[in-house]
């Protein structure tokens, strides 16, 4: 009897822990070079990015919108934000 709860009461956490992960899964933006979006205000300031050679590059968000700048290469920089 008291395996039977314990696999019960396990089950409702794996339930619980995996519908709060699905509801918090961050939107992305996918970013082409000059493409412009909309952001929530209060992501609006400066914000910094790390770069893979070390290098920490900071980019601005101003009131209704942040410039989305691509690579060089063309691939797309993708930028995450939840709501």
């Amino acid at each position: 009897m008291k395996i039977k709860r314990i696999l019960a009461f396990l089950a409702g956490m794996l339930i619980a822990i995996s519908a709060v992960w699905i509801t918090n899964q961050p939107e992305q933006v996918s970013a082409s070079v000059f493409q412009k979006t909309a952001v929530p205000k209060k992501f609006c300031g400066t914000w910094y990015s790390c770069w893979g050679n070390g290098k920490v590059q900071p980019f601005k968000i101003t009131r209704t919108e942040i410039n989305l700048a691509g690579c060089a290469d063309g691939g797309a920089r993708v930028y995450k934000y939840t709501k």
